[in-house]
């Protein structure tokens, strides 16, 4: 699939202000200080990171309140940052980020104000072409997956039959590529665990997480703008 799309791979360094503006959209909640709130944004202009915002994330970023999408996409945020993360090699665990501890090292060791970015930039280092691309495509399917899931437990009769055989096909063959060695012949794992196993709640969580993964390795592919999570058709 990825050998019919063009990829362009993004900039390192917009890569790393991404992942710092992504911190800042994090963060954001727990500033309750606009102070607080200010110095951030005083220094994200300062290191020039505004200039890669989205309309969306600078009004965000401006709000004097957040309502609940707001607050919806601060805690995405991370999800992204942890896929982000990946492509520069801030960590080597590709996929999701199962537990706090890795996720929470990894953003405790990004920039914030009172430091330049500079240094942080200059360790920036992209992941080569192919593997990004792999990446990618893992993403996409794992998306198709989670979301399959959610469809045929709200289905019934054929409908819910059709899309479980499509499920089970692309099980089967996912399971022999070594580009999924988190399928075996039954199911994709999520902690060992088979999705259809999973409960609702986790579902929705992992969706989540999931639909963040694919917004940014399509973003870092150069396939989408930021806002968007899949390639138009």
């Amino acid at each position: 699939m990825d050998d019919e799309l063009d990829i362009q791979l993004q900039d390192a360094d917009d890569i790393g202000a991404r992942i710092v503006l992504l911190s800042a959209i994090g963060f954001w909640p727990g500033f309750e200080a606009y102070s607080d709130r200010k110095s951030w944004l005083d220094w994200l202009q300062n290191q020039g990171v505004l200039e890669i915002a989205t309309e969306a994330e600078q009004r965000f970023l401006n709000a004097k309140a957040l309502a609940e999408a707001d607050l919806d996409r601060s805690r995405s945020a991370f999800d992204a940052i942890w896929a982000l993360g990946w492509c520069v090699h801030l960590h080597d665990q590709p996929g999701f980020a199962l537990s706090d501890k890795p996720m929470n090292e990894l953003v405790g060791n990004l920039p914030t104000p009172g430091g330049s970015m500079e240094p942080f930039l200059d360790d920036v280092l992209i992941r080569i072409e192919d593997e990004i691309a792999i990446e990618r495509e893992r993403a996409e399917v794992w998306n198709w997956r989670l979301g399959a899931e959610i469809m045929v437990r709200s289905r019934k009769g054929r409908s819910r039959d059709e899309l479980r055989e499509a499920i089970t096909e692309v099980v089967l063959e996912c399971s022999v590529s070594d580009a999924f060695p988190d399928v075996d012949g039954s199911d994709f794992l999520v902690d060992e665990v088979r999705v259809v196993d999973v409960d609702d709640e986790l579902l929705e969580v992992l969706m989540v997480a999931s639909d963040e993964h694919l917004r940014a390795l399509n973003w870092v592919c150069g396939l989408t703008d930021w806002e968007s999570i899949q390639i138009d058709e």
